[in-house]
């Protein structure tokens, strides 16, 4: 996609349509089934101009599934769904485009420059959910003037970490069913104009049938849908040495009055995710685990939990999960399972999931689902191709897995891990920052 910083070699939509090379479908009214094929494929898209909008203002969106080597949308190969592209009047190089990243926009902070292939640049970090903010794509404001790309990202460790941001590397960037599929006027990023007027259009992905997404286009009513994703999800710990989990609140009307919010938790692979509670609140925490207290040594062990919330409107729709936190609490797992499995958590199609944390020092957490019995094969390799781990490799039945990778003895940089099950194989990047 065309944007500051980086000329692709796929012309977007706004750009094929300019030079009469596709007619994009515009968005009029709702629509409950709106297929989208690959748009470098194609060159299928749609658009929709918001009526308080700017005269030659619109949202661009395209399905990109990565099937040829012409898909440059972002350098993450497993970035695959629907982007989105805002445009202001005609392209002339300057601040009138933009991608709306399914991560969402933040205020952000840069305390410390750094080095990045032999430049100095700023370290950015993510510091609060702002979802009339900055995204990964965009310029970012730097505190002394000016702005920069995000070339130098700060991470959970507060070391910086190089890489290709801006073009989407290592983040996700489209909207789909895994990781977010809502955009709207109360999502974050959100449907509002150039010069930031709400909007009443919504954009759900709901379906995916080989490379063929199915969205929802809401006019007439944008809450008639499923709520956003909740975002922000944090775990620290309590007065009392529980893990307390905080969140940012969603923003729709009917999640607001009358929702309220799913707490799930995993802890084991035997039982995968299971629903822990459920609250009105945008916080909870979880008296069943407990930390222990700083300067005592626990006898018993520990082990590690992980946590991710969904918010519930009151239609009874429910959102896809939250990012998942992880954290390591005292005892063993075992004796923890008695709250309610959740009814939908078998695999219906194969999935490899992004590590977290991610960047992370030393241990990982990667996890993976597979809907047959088969042989499965989980390894890591290098930037230059070389295996440095093998972490699976035996039969195992459908269900989902989840396994910690520990790189306390491989030196920083990139690495990459890839799942086989059967037919299916995929592979992920993930940043070891030391």
């Amino acid at each position: 996609m065309l944007r500051s910083g980086f000329d692709g070699i796929c012309a977007n939509a706004y750009e094929r349509e300019r030079v009469a090379w596709i007619n994009p479908t515009p968005i009029t009214g709702d629509s409950l089934n709106a297929p989208f094929t690959d748009y470098v494929e194609t060159g299928v898209a749609y658009k929709y101009h918001p009526p308080n909008g700017a005269t030659n203002e619109y949202y661009y969106f395209e399905n990109h599934q990565k099937l040829n080597v012409y898909c440059d949308a972002t350098r993450n190969s497993n970035d695959k769904g629907i982007f989105v592209y805002h445009m202001q009047g005609v392209y002339s190089e300057s601040d009138n485009n933009r991608c709306k990243t399914s991560n969402g926009q933040f205020n952000w902070n840069d305390p410390f420059t750094t080095n990045c292939w032999g430049n100095t640049v700023p370290a950015f970090k993510m510091v609060s959910v702002n979802r009339n903010g900055y995204n990964n794509m965009d310029k970012i404001p730097k505190s002394g003037g000016g702005s920069e790309l995000l070339y130098a990202l700060i991470n959970e460790n507060d070391g910086a970490v190089c890489g290709g941001w801006p073009w989407g590397e290592g983040l996700n960037n489209s909207f789909n069913l895994m990781y977010n599929n809502v955009f709207s006027p109360k999502s974050n990023p959100n449907t509002n104009t150039w010069d930031n007027q709400a909007t009443s259009f919504t954009m759900e992905v709901y379906n995916q049938t080989g490379s063929i997404v199915n969205a929802k286009f809401y006019l007439s009513n944008p809450y008639a849908g499923k709520p956003s994703k909740p975002q922000w999800l944090k775990v620290q710990t309590s007065q009392n040495n529980h893990p307390y989990l905080t969140w940012e609140p969603n923003q729709e009307p009917d999640v607001i009055s009358g929702g309220k919010y799913i707490v799930e938790k995993y802890s084991t692979s035997e039982v995968g995710w299971f629903k822990l509670a459920e609250t009105t609140n945008n916080y909870y925490e979880d008296l069943s685990e407990s930390y222990c207290p700083p300067g005592q040594h626990c006898s018993g062990g520990t082990h590690w939990v992980r946590y991710r919330v969904k918010a519930v409107d009151s239609q009874a729709l429910i959102s896809i999960p939250s990012d998942s936190v992880i954290t390591n609490v005292k005892g063993s797992p075992l004796d923890k399972i008695s709250y309610e499995l959740l009814n939908n958590e078998k695999p219906t199609d194969y999935s490899l999931i992004q590590n977290y944390p991610n960047p992370f020092n030393p241990t990982t957490k990667i996890s993976w689902q597979s809907p047959v019995n088969g042989q499965q094969t989980l390894k890591v390799y290098d930037v230059l191709g070389r295996e440095v781990a093998t972490l699976v490799d035996e039969y195992r039945e459908a269900g989902s897995y989840e396994i910690e990778f520990d790189a306390s003895n491989l030196p920083s940089g990139m690495y990459i891990y890839r799942l086989q099950s059967g037919s299916y194989s995929d592979v992920k990047k993930m940043i070891l920052s030391k």
